[in-house]
């Protein structure tokens, strides 16, 4: 449940944004029913400067518009196991852009929608969510606007959600220097490799070298690095923002060890993962 509430509460911020990027919402738990896990919540949202904004009850419309964004969403799933294409996104994103514009808060009526990335983030963290669930649970959105049901069955992959975003891939082909961060000693998954401060997960087609490497004749250490080719995918999103980066080696050329020294030497985040 924990996780359900964590996106409803991301969700929020994302809707918020759509009126006014200064609007911080929060979802505050009011009251927990006995004798079942059903909980009430209700969004709390922090004063800001509202010369830009017509009404003087804006917070309790916003907080409607809230609640009315998040059913949407939800009733847009209840009656499909998975998201088959763009189409069904840009519905959900036309709907609220429209709920947006209803609440009629601006002075200068200029209102968005939700990102395709934020809402595939929620609907991948429904997703996740709703896997641990029993099959006697159920989850169920109780608004003034009525009850939305969440399906039980709806499910979105990480592959799939992926897919939903990206709107263009460039493949380049040459030389790296790639640090290896978790060699693939058995042979059955990804090398984890590191470039320019981002580990990806890589498949390395040099059999050859592979077989060396698993016999023993090669040996590779983490901290050590591959000088290889190298194709690399890069993912964006229509904003042009990176969704995600695929790498494969073609050709190991050479296994550079790492230079033992004495100086100290501080994790980067990415390695403390």
């Amino acid at each position: 449940m924990s996780e359900l509430v964590d996106a409803c509460q991301e969700f929020d911020q994302q809707l918020a944004r759509t009126i006014d990027i200064r609007i911080q919402p929060a979802l505050v738990l009011q009251e927990i029913e006995a004798g079942s896990l059903r909980s009430w919540f209700i969004s709390r949202i922090e004063d800001i400067d509202d010369d830009d904004l017509r009404n003087l009850n804006w917070k309790r419309i916003v907080g409607k518009f809230l609640v009315a964004g998040k059913k949407r969403t939800v009733d847009a799933i209840s009656d499909t196991t998975t998201i088959e294409s763009a189409d069904q996104l840009a519905e959900v994103e036309r709907g609220i852009r429209q709920l947006a514009i209803e609440t009629d808060l601006l002075q200068i009526p200029v209102y968005g929608t939700v990102s395709r990335p934020h809402l595939v983030r929620l609907y991948r963290r429904f997703s996740a969510s709703l896997e641990i669930l029993a099959r006697e649970d159920s989850v169920v959105l109780v608004t003034e606007g009525g009850r939305s049901r969440v399906n039980p069955h709806f499910r979105l992959s990480d592959e799939q959600a992926e897919q939903l975003v990206v709107t263009e891939s460039i493949t380049n082909r040459g030389e790296l220097i790639l640090k290896v961060k978790k060699p693939d000693f058995l042979g059955t998954s990804m090398w984890d490799l590191k470039h320019d401060g981002r580990t990806v997960p890589t498949k390395i087609l040099d059999e050859q070298w592979l077989l060396e490497f698993q016999s023993g004749t090669v040996a590779v250490q983490p901290g050590d690095s591959l000088r290889a080719r190298v194709e690399t995918t890069t993912h964006y999103s229509a904003e042009r923002d990176v969704v995600s980066v695929h790498q494969t080696v073609i050709e190991v050329l050479e296994v550079i060890r790492q230079e033992q020294s004495t100086q100290l030497d501080f994790p980067t985040e990415d390695d403390r993962e």
